[in-house]
Order: C-alpha cells, then structure tokens, then sequence
C-alpha cells in the first residue's frame, strides 16, 4: 500500500492484512518521534548520498517495525502492545499500521520532541489518516495524545478504552497514574 505524501517524511508501516485489521477493524498505532543521528559514527546514514539518505528516513518507520517484529525486543511498544490485543508480536504487525506523530527526530531516547515539531507535524497526520483511513488508532503516550489536532486545540479529554482490550495495569504497565494506556 503506498500512497503519495506531500507533508509526510518517515511513511507509515501498513501490515500486510491491514486492510482486514483486527476484528474488523483497522488499527493505527500511533507512537510519538524518531531518534537519530546521521552524523553519529559508524551510523549507516554517514555513507550515503543526500538523496539515498532521505530515501532510508522515508523506510525508517517500516525498518523499526520489521526489526520489532522479527526479534525479541524489550521496549514496551514491541513487547506489550502486541499483547494487549493478544497476537504475538509478528503475526500483530502483519495485521496494523504504525506511524510516529512527529516529522522530525529527536536527538536521543527519552528526549522530547518539541511543542513546534507537535505542530508543525500535524498536517502530515492528516495525510495518513486520509490515505489509511483507520477504524482505531491507539495512541501511545499522554504528551503525544495531548498534542493532537482537534477542532478547539489539542484534545483534553481522555481516550476512550476499547472493549477487549487490555488495559495498561492488565499488562502490569504500572508507574503511570494517568492510564493513559487503554
């Protein structure tokens, strides 16, 4: 499934049975920002014309996601979400999309992206639901809900769980009093 993008720089990752999702259902996970450094030593990056090197941050997303799904990784996002809905984790990115919200990368893990690269990625959102058209999208972080487009500013109220899916202290995700995994 490709589709052209005018604001979009990392494209999304469509499973290959997206279409038929879960249950029905098409499912967007939708994660906040990319980390990296091309300039960083013995990066890949380091070693490609200007125009290759903008062709690999378009796959960066579909990369990420191949690597989840093929390896045991622990990050919550390879791990636990697959479980929430209870695949294993490649047979579950067979069946959504992923998409990181923000346009831009951050310079490291646990460095946030900025109040400008929020908006400043909205439109490019926009392309992507317009050009996956998702039945679901589960949101992964407060900073990354609160930051979403709505139609008075961002949207404050919180997201509503959907039935049979498991919620974030199911799953053992404690340290959060929000819960804002649902």
């Amino acid at each position: 499934m490709l589709f052209d993008f005018s604001y979009v720089r990392f494209r999304p990752w469509v499973g290959d049975t997206y279409e038929s999702g879960i249950q029905g259902k098409k499912i967007l996970i939708l994660g906040e920002s990319h980390h990296h450094r091309c300039s960083r030593p013995g990066d890949p990056c380091s070693r490609l014309t200007p125009s290759q090197r903008t062709a690999r941050h378009q796959n960066l997303t579909c990369e990420v996601v191949e690597w989840w799904s093929k390896r045991r990784v622990k990050t919550p996002v390879a791990r636990i979400v697959p479980a929430l809905f209870g695949f294993d984790r490649y047979d579950f990115w067979q069946h959504v999309g992923f998409y990181n919200y923000v346009q831009s990368f951050v310079l490291a893990p646990r460095v946030r992206p900025t109040d400008m690269e929020f908006e400043n990625s909205a439109s490019a959102f926009q392309e992507v639901l317009d050009g996956l058209r998702p039945d679901r999208v589960l949101v992964l972080g407060k900073k990354c809900w609160l930051s979403l487009p709505g139609s008075e500013g961002p949207l404050h109220s919180p997201p509503v769980p959907e039935p049979g899916v498991g919620a974030a202290e199911d799953l053992g995700l404690t340290g959060s009093s929000d819960h804002y995994a649902c």
